[in-house]
């Protein structure tokens, strides 16, 4: 972490132009698309943002707290989000926790939040470093799970990733471009809704803002411990604006896993938008939006994506996440309108037989009744058969 600080303090100011790295994660292989030209005349601007077709929403408060506050600030503690009304309505449930599977256990890494319905906005830190290009994460051992609380899923589609995108001056050490969108293998929010991006060129105007923040605060460098990354909470209040960055002076407990969470901004009617990213914990310090990477971001948001199935290798069957707990995405690399599943246990026995109508961005299968173990998933679609290994963990 105080490498990270030290690197944003010394690293040379951003500037225009800046291209944008897309990397695939299914091929491991990165593109360079051109930089977005900035208007300079934009004073103000946001996407626009959805509500899904969760039943509910849950307003947020229009007034400064007055209690609970840090000290010296006009900024309340977290609570547990649930506390406060359900976590899977709209906007609580377009706050994403972010995990990876290895060893066959999960283990959580960053927060994010839903800002298309494929896509979702964090810190490039969680998912690249200056260190090495891209950080080594196995495709299928992202899982992206909206509304986790208590250390259980919530019945919302959970998904992985396809892509991600980061503006070109992060690999080059500009620690202030710590903000990063994953484009997602299945569109969640449509389901779960999502919030608008958000650029202002009168900053100063976020240091008398009501800023709301959802994330999911993992182990505390501090004692005592309080979180360990498997409940969402809530936080509200005013912040004061330092060069770019959103802060909370004195509101540190050191508590990973918040990174990659967002401070967004409301009415309860006609916008829920996200201005910033938590970049470093040291001064609860989020990197705001600027012209060009709200301006890069948008272009990503506004252009249509094709079908998850053309970023195979034109022959395997993906499923995903594998290890799975409840919930497997599979994606055929032909073009199918009906297929035959069938999954097989270590033992040769079928445990689990449908036939399926076929989505074109792939089918979600519930599995939760599978004990944990090996199996082998089979997709037969007219003369096409495939066949893979998959892995279900217990929690």
């Amino acid at each position: 972490m105080l490498l990270l600080l030290a690197s944003w303090l010394a690293s040379p100011a951003q500037g225009q132009g800046n291209e944008l790295i897309r990397f695939n994660t299914r091929t491991q292989r990165r593109d360079t698309l051109a930089a977005v030209p900035t208007n300079a005349a934009l004073r103000t601007d946001r996407t626009a943002f959805s509500q899904g077709v969760v039943p509910g929403l849950l307003a947020m408060p229009v007034s400064l707290p007055s209690a609970n506050l840090v000290p010296g600030t006009q900024f309340a503690r977290r609570v547990r989000a649930a506390t406060r009304g359900a976590v899977t309505v709209f906007p609580a449930c377009t706050a994403v926790n972010l995990f990876t599977v290895r060893n066959g256990r999960r283990e959580q890494i960053c927060s994010g939040t839903l800002v298309g319905e494929r896509y979702v906005l964090t810190a490039a830190h969680c998912i690249s470093d200056f260190s090495a290009p891209i950080r080594t994460i196995e495709p299928d051992s992202l899982l992206v799970a909206p509304a986790f609380d208590n250390g259980q899923f919530a019945g919302l589609p959970v998904t992985s990733s396809l892509r991600y995108y980061f503006l070109k001056s992060w690999l080059d050490g500009v620690f202030e471009d710590d903000i990063a969108l994953i484009e997602l293998a299945h569109p969640i929010g449509r389901t779960t809704g999502w919030l608008g991006l958000g650029f202002d060129v009168d900053t100063a105007s976020y240091s008398r803002q009501l800023w709301h923040k959802f994330s999911y605060p993992g182990r505390s460098i501090m004692p005592p411990e309080k979180y360990n990354g498997d409940t969402l909470f809530y936080e509200y209040g005013r912040a004061r604006l330092r060069g770019i960055a959103i802060e909370v002076l004195g509101h540190f407990d050191g508590a990973f896993g918040q990174s990659g969470s967002s401070v967004f901004q409301t009415d309860n009617r006609s916008y829920w938008t996200a201005f910033g990213v938590l970049s470093t914990h040291a001064l609860f310090s989020h990197k705001a939006l600027t012209a060009q990477q709200f301006a890069s971001f948008r272009r990503v948001l506004e252009t249509p994506v094709g079908s998850p199935a053309a970023l195979g290798n034109g022959r395997d069957m993906t499923a995903y996440p594998n290890p799975f707990v409840d919930q497997l995405n599979v994606v055929l690399p032909v073009a199918a309108s009906v297929a035959n599943v069938s999954i097989y246990d270590a033992l040769g026995r079928r445990v689990y037989a449908a036939q399926h109508a076929w989505p074109t961005n792939g089918l979600l299968l519930n599995l939760a009744f599978l004990p944990p173990g090996l199996y082998v998933l089979q997709a037969v679609a007219g003369a096409q058969m495939r066949r893979r290994k998959i892995s279900k963990e217990a929690w």
